[in-house]
């Protein structure tokens, strides 16, 4: 397609990914009340996500996540596209050349080719006048109004421009599209009460963790040596993020420079987890030594032990509830009529994701959640001296959180309760370890688009993290049998 164009010349980098159009989404939440708004996205799966590519002439210098923005757009021959997911284009930027081309006849462009390429027939649309300004510079512009066969009751807008004959940017504009350069992306006031709410909690678990742990180690208290192995496999495990999630160009300078900067990262991670375990042992053993009992074997390289495995089963079948009270959400609201809210997770916002990434980030959750709720619980114990209150407290914050999360939204409050009550409870009753297998397996729900099309080219990652989840299930119920046959009848008699 970009060949088409008019962009001849091979690329030495490039980038791609599939993302959701959160103002779509926005658009029909915002105009269809009906509670199966949501059923168009069967019909209509082009408008909410669009798979961008972009490359460039040189290797794009960046040590962040590369998207459609970043790096910018400063280099002549860089191209950028976004497609829907029938295969037809939707914006196109091209990087003119930085100087002058020599004089000569001035060339018309074919703004024939742009069209056929996004499905659209130009006899369906009419020229108007022009309103959206091109990033770069251009000599021609054109706009046009009409209709597409995709969307016959709206109004297709579309924009372009050329730069001595070639194509530089083209975008077909719907009533849901935001000059997002010109305007803040829309954030309401949820989003913002929760993004405090988790740097709020966070920090206390760190600052709050990190006294602890200095004065459990000045007392001579604390698991140094369960803490060290914890922060030591986490951060072995998450290393080979660096070779199999980030961007590689292959110069020296900057490769050199993405491994420290990974290093770093995992360090800085691998040692908030160690601290955050190293303050909260010392306390738990003392208070609560029933909840890291497993948790500590584990660590002491009992694989093999039964309450190891019993944990592990009991927390994946936690895990499981909260997974499907977390699907329930929508569908219980369409039973009672309620326009259901959207349920969007990274899973399903960057489908495509790296699965190592996405696994990290599984298990990563799974082990600061787990250890932050516990410290958490703990800290209000200590305020509050009193342990259900403290678990009152606690309940209510996870639940609030939680609301946030899925949208302020008065049908979804009681299953959210429920959520936070079983998220709690298998901390409560079981202990860190199975705390730490529910959240491993709820955030399959999170990280990972889940679906029953596992013919579906996104399925991939979802289907082998499910595996992997099925293989904690397994073994938990393997070693927890403790080495007796299911099947000799030895073990209704225990």
């Amino acid at each position: 397609m970009i060949t088409k164009l008019g962009y001849l010349d091979q690329p030495l980098d490039s980038a791609d990914g599939v993302i959701l159009k959160r103002d779509y989404l926005l658009y029909i939440y915002q105009h269809d009340p009906s509670p199966t708004r949501w059923n168009r996205l069967r019909t209509e799966g082009s408008n909410a996500y669009r798979f961008w590519y972009r490359q460039s002439p040189r290797y794009f210098e960046t040590f962040e996540e590369i998207s459609v923005s970043n790096p910018a757009m400063d280099v002549s021959g860089m191209t950028t596209v976004y497609l829907d997911m029938a295969g037809r284009l939707r914006w196109f930027v091209g990087v003119p050349p930085q100087r002058e081309p020599a004089a000569g006849d001035k060339q018309t462009p074919d703004w024939s080719i742009p069209f056929r390429e996004a499905g659209l027939d130009m006899a369906n649309f009419q020229p108007v006048a022009s309103t959206s300004v091109p990033l770069h510079a251009y000599d021609a512009r054109a706009a046009w109004d009409g209709f597409e066969p995709a969307h016959p009751e709206l109004k297709t807008h579309v924009e372009a421009a050329a730069f001595h004959g070639k194509l530089i940017y083209f975008e077909t504009v719907y009533p849901w599209d935001q000059p997002t350069r010109q305007e803040q992306p829309q954030q309401t006031t949820g989003d913002r009460v929760l993004t405090s709410t988790l740097i709020a909690v966070y920090l206390s678990a760190l600052v709050g963790g990190t006294m602890l742990a200095r004065r459990n180690l000045r007392l001579g208290r604390g698991d140094l040596r369960g803490a060290t192995r914890l922060a030591l496999a986490f951060f072995i495990l998450r290393l080979p993020l660096w070779l199999f999630a980030q961007h590689h160009n292959g110069l020296p300078a900057s490769e050199f420079e993405l491994l420290v900067r990974s290093l770093a990262i995992g360090l800085f991670n691998s040692c908030f987890l160690g601290v955050l375990y190293l303050a909260l042992e010392p306390f738990v053993r003392k208070r609560w030594p029933r909840r890291i009992i497993s948790w500590n074997r584990l660590l002491a390289g009992g694989y093999r032990d039964p309450l190891v495995g019993r944990d592990a089963l009991l927390g994946a079948v936690f895990g499981g509830g909260l997974v499907l009270l977390s699907v329930l959400g929508p569908i219980v609201q369409k039973w009672i009529g309620r326009p259901p809210v959207l349920a969007v997770t990274p899973g399903s916002e960057f489908l495509g994701v790296n699965l190592f990434l996405a696994f990290v980030s599984q298990l990563t959750a799974a082990l600061f959640i787990a250890l932050i709720t516990l410290f958490l619980l703990l800290l209000f114990v200590f305020v509050l001296r009193r342990e259900w209150l403290a678990l009152f407290v606690l309940w209510i914050l996870l639940a609030f959180i939680q609301v946030l999360l899925f949208g302020v939204v008065l049908a979804t409050v009681p299953l959210v309760s429920v959520l936070a009550l079983l998220a709690i409870a298998v901390l409560y009753r079981y202990g860190l370890l199975a705390s730490i297998a529910a959240m491993f397996v709820w955030h399959l729900w999170v990280f990972y688009p889940m679906t029953t099309e596992l013919t579906a080219w996104y399925a991939t990652g979802f289907t082998i993290a499910l595996a992997i989840c099925v293989a904690v299930v397994a073994y938990g119920f393997y070693t927890s049998l403790a080495g007796q046959s299911l099947f000799s009848g030895k073990l209704l008699e225990d």
